[in-house]
């Protein structure tokens, strides 16, 4: 494999999409458990999620070719990166547990996760991988919650033939996808509301007696005194001069104005 360097028990690669699936050679015969840990930068080429590495993507397409290589052994896939989660819904099957820091929705900000990662492993090193999921998930809603912010990942277990299980998730707070119940409760209400004022009849039908006096000064004006105008707008001028006998004077006048649009022609 192009790049490899061997120390002690540890081999290290070169990150290309090519290393990646010629990983299967390496676990052609393996005797424990497979555990694979993916932590970077993730996004989308066109409408395909891809993880980021020097050169061409590793897309789900690549990550399903590895699974399929390991045939029925047990596996633990650690996925912590954008689109983490699109990653997973293609892994998901039998032999195969998945943690993803996402679900189905792909997130703008890469995640946190990973310090909480260490923290957890280093109190509980012997822990199951589906503890060790539902640890991680009450950790990450927390430190959001600590810090006041809208969280941008949803940690999710993905196990052989469940669904996936969202564990960040609390009476408290939600994700940026997900939409509070009370939320939707005050939408539907202020919706009922707005509808009975709308089809309401009003409970005093006003006539033109009953407008005030400013509004019977009012006049229509003819349209074709303003051929090249879009609209007419209608400005009332109040004048008030200051004086001993009388002392407050107010004159009134009613002004229409025509206003056009601009248009640009176009060529």
């Amino acid at each position: 494999m192009g790049g490899a360097t061997t120390s002690n028990s540890l081999t290290f690669l070169l990150s290309s999409r090519s290393n990646f699936l010629a990983l299967g050679s390496l676990i052609a015969s393996p005797t424990n458990p497979l555990i694979l840990i993916v932590w970077g930068h993730g996004g989308k080429q066109g409408n395909t999620p891809v993880f980021h590495v020097r050169g061409p993507r590793i897309t789900p397409a690549d990550f399903s070719a590895l699974a399929h290589k390991t045939g029925s052994l047990e596996s633990y896939w650690l996925l912590s990166f954008r689109g983490s989660g699109l990653f997973a819904a293609k892994l998901a099957g039998v032999h195969r547990e998945i943690l993803s820091s996402e679900s189905d929705t792909m997130f703008n900000s890469d995640p946190v996760e990973m310090s909480l990662i260490l923290k957890s492993i280093r109190e509980a090193p012997a822990i199951s991988f589906e503890s060790f999921a539902n640890k991680l998930g009450l950790a990450t809603a927390e430190w959001y919650k600590e810090r006041n912010l809208a969280r941008t990942e949803e940690p999710t277990l993905w196990l052989p033939n469940q669904k996936p299980q969202l564990l960040a998730v609390s009476s408290e707070e939600s994700a940026l996808s997900s939409v509070d119940a009370s939320a939707k409760s005050s939408v539907k209400a202020t919706n009922e509301i707005t509808r009975e004022i709308t089809n309401s009849k009003p409970a005093v039908d006003l006539s033109a007696a009953d407008l005030p006096a400013t509004w019977k000064e009012l006049k229509r004006v003819d349209p074709q005194n303003y051929p090249d105008a879009d609209a007419i707008i209608l400005r009332k001028n109040i004048s008030y001069t200051l004086a001993a006998s009388p002392a407050v004077v107010a004159e009134s006048g009613w002004i229409s104005k025509a206003f056009m649009s601009i248009r640009q022609a176009s060529s």
